[in-house]
């Protein structure tokens, strides 16, 4: 690959950036970004055309070329490379990383750069949550300002563009706006253009201008680490629970296989007695389940998680309680609670006189 220098490198991994954000490329951006004047982006932006590196649309838009972005991607792919060397294995602040990777980049060989991977275990994302190049975050990746008050949600990434500000950056460290950590969004303020979030830590704040930070809302993958988002079907845990679920299923498919060798009267003889009582009963069973579950369960769910109230803490664990006990434990004691012989009955009984079933 042809060696550029370190200011065509800078301008590259600002396209690239740019790129992936999805933000239009244009000679007052680069400069702005750079904080150069636009005659040095114009005469930069040529030499970078004459080498094959980017093409100008009629609409002004700088685009990579198809080489511009080979070469753009082993920038960016040194730059995050740099800043996880320096963040997690020579312990510099995670908020100024980002002004140091920006000179050790440039100095990197790709013998350097291959060797340096292979020490940190190649790593998938930077210590800001940006991807390596040729990965992307999940689909489900939103910003702050696309939130709204009650959800709680995953810091994904740190958009690139706040990365360049160290004070900026140390004030999101000491408010854990962090890739990782979670918050819940309480308000949402347009008359003091902010919004405000709350962590196991305590509050903290973001005016709007910041809040363009990626974040990851619940969802059926919040609680996978980065490395299996990719693919939630690959690694062992996935087969221990196919295992799992096998095995507990083995003796559903064991009835099924002996229904298939019985008598062959049998099913006449159940569909003419208990068979239409047990499938009534089912139905019922079913809807009952069902609409107290939509009742009871959907309307607790949404409670707690849209509003703040005395004891939501507690109740949040105890919406988990019934998953702690296996269905047929809870329908034996349901069934020892009511049947006839049962307390509650009983204690009827006792209140209004009852003597026998026909009572």
């Amino acid at each position: 690959m042809t060696e550029h220098s370190q200011v065509i490198e800078e301008y590259l991994l600002l396209l690239y950036k740019l790129d992936r954000s999805r933000e239009k490329a244009k000679a007052v951006i680069l400069a702005t970004r750079l904080e150069t004047s636009p005659p040095t982006v114009h005469a930069t932006i040529s030499r970078m055309q004459r080498d094959g590196l980017v093409k100008v649309k009629k609409s002004k838009e700088i685009y990579l070329t198809k080489e511009g972005q080979k070469v753009a991607e082993d920038i960016a792919y040194r730059h995050n490379l740099s800043e996880y060397f320096l963040c997690n294995t020579l312990g510099i602040p995670w908020y100024e990383v980002h002004q140091h990777a920006h000179r050790l980049e440039h100095a990197m060989t790709p013998v350097v750069v291959k060797k340096l991977a292979e020490f940190l275990n190649n790593p998938g994302f930077c210590p800001h949550g940006t991807p390596m190049p040729g990965t992307a975050l999940p689909k489900n990746t939103i910003t702050l300002m696309e939130t709204e008050p009650g959800m709680t949600v995953e810091v994904a990434m740190i958009g690139e563009v706040l990365e360049d500000s160290v004070d900026l950056m140390k004030i999101l460290h000491e408010n854990l706006i962090m890739p990782g950590n979670h918050h819940k969004i309480t308000e949402k303020s347009e008359v003091m253009r902010s919004i405000s979030l709350e962590s196991k830590d305590g509050p903290s704040a973001l005016p709007f201008h910041v809040a363009e930070t990626k974040t990851i809302p619940f969802t059926h993958d919040f609680l996978l680490p980065r490395k299996m988002r990719a693919s939630t079907h690959s690694g062992g845990w996935y087969y221990f629970t196919l295992s799992l679920a096998l095995l507990f299923s083995l003796p559903f498919f064991s009835l099924i296989v002996t229904a298939g060798y019985a008598e062959e009267n049998v099913w006449g003889h159940l569909i003419s007695t208990v068979m239409p009582g047990y499938l009534k009963n089912t139905f019922w069973l079913m809807l009952g389940v069902g609409s107290g579950t939509l009742l009871l369960g959907v309307s607790s769910g949404w409670l707690i998680s849209m509003t703040e109230f005395p004891g939501r803490r507690i109740m949040e664990w105890a919406l988990l309680l019934p998953l702690a006990f296996p269905g047929y434990i809870i329908a034996m004691v349901y069934v020892e609670l009511l049947e006839y012989s049962g307390p509650v009955q009983a204690q009827i009984r006792l209140w209004f006189g009852w003597h026998n079933f026909q009572d």
